[in-house]
């Protein structure tokens, strides 16, 4: 496989009238489909050059290395390409400001921690748009705190985006947890795999739920795990300096478990701001929690 290396700019813009396989300035040109032109956009520009369009980028590989397949030898792949360009075009005759508005920044206001399972989409089960809501997602919905993927989003969701709340959405039949449950049958033994390392708290959690009658039911299991990822992060330092700067107009963390039997969300009762902030109130901005 070729390395992901990002050509120069002008060495792309310069590949798009080349025949596949020439070599342009060191870059072997690879272009598997037509350029998308901007007709779609009314204007004369290449969509490639627009800053709201939408287009496929030629792929360049570097010829020092073995030259890469195309995602779209695989059919399967070629679907989504095909989706992708199909909902390109109804969303700009749907509205044609969608995508010159989201080009230049999002603003957020929300910051969703939640589980890598396919079926808990956010954006489409909260009934949102793209740019509403800021995400992390991995196995089981977890806050680690010496987890750098997940703070540098913290980071950027509170410094740059000011976000006014964090959600750490639960999930039913979750197999994060599922996982983590199974593990706490076992006896206690060092983890070898990166995903025992990872769900190790949340088996540790299981066990401390186990009663005399047997371990704990996966729902129980998927709450507890939601509760503890909140206080986690009410425990961490990048929460303590949110709160610390913004005072009561600091970010407002909360639980919830989506149901996948029927689609909703519930909450689970365990929103806390910081110290002097009251829900439904104005912050200093104007805006309300």
């Amino acid at each position: 496989m070729a390395n992901a290396i990002a050509p120069p700019e002008e060495v792309l813009m310069g590949a798009w009238n080349r025949p596949r396989g020439e070599v342009l300035e060191g870059w072997h040109v690879d272009l598997e489909l037509p350029v998308v032109h901007a007709a779609l956009l009314n204007t004369s520009q290449p969509a490639w050059s627009h800053p709201s369009a939408t287009a496929y980028i030629p792929t360049l590989t570097f010829p020092s290395e073995m030259p890469a397949q195309s995602s779209l030898d695989y059919p399967e792949m070629k679907e989504l390409f095909s989706r992708n360009l199909s909902w390109s075009r109804a969303m700009w005759k749907k509205d044609p400001e969608f995508f010159p508005m989201h080009y230049p920044g999002q603003r957020p206001e929300f910051l969703w921690i939640g589980c890598s399972d396919a079926r808990v989409p956010e954006t489409t089960i909260m009934g949102c748009q793209p740019g509403e809501i800021f995400v992390h997602r991995n196995v089981a919905n977890t806050y680690h705190p010496h987890d750098d993927s997940i703070n540098s989003v913290m980071m950027i969701a509170l410094f740059n985006f000011k976000v006014k709340h964090i959600v750490v959405t639960g999930h039913t039949n979750c197999v994060g947890c599922n996982q983590a449950l199974n593990v706490s049958k076992l006896p206690a033994v060092p983890a070898s795999t990166s995903l025992q390392r990872f769900l190790a708290p949340t088996a540790t959690l299981a066990r401390s739920l186990w009663t005399e009658d047997g371990p704990p039911t996966l729902d129980l299991l998927v709450e507890e795990n939601v509760v503890q990822q909140v206080k986690n992060l009410l425990a961490s330092d990048i929460i303590a300096e949110d709160w610390r700067r913004r005072g009561v107009d600091g970010v407002t963390i909360h639980g919830w478990v989506y149901h996948l039997e029927d689609g909703t969300i519930r909450d689970l009762n365990i929103s806390q701001g910081p110290p002097g902030s009251v829900p439904g109130k104005k912050t200093k901005n104007g805006d309300f929690f």
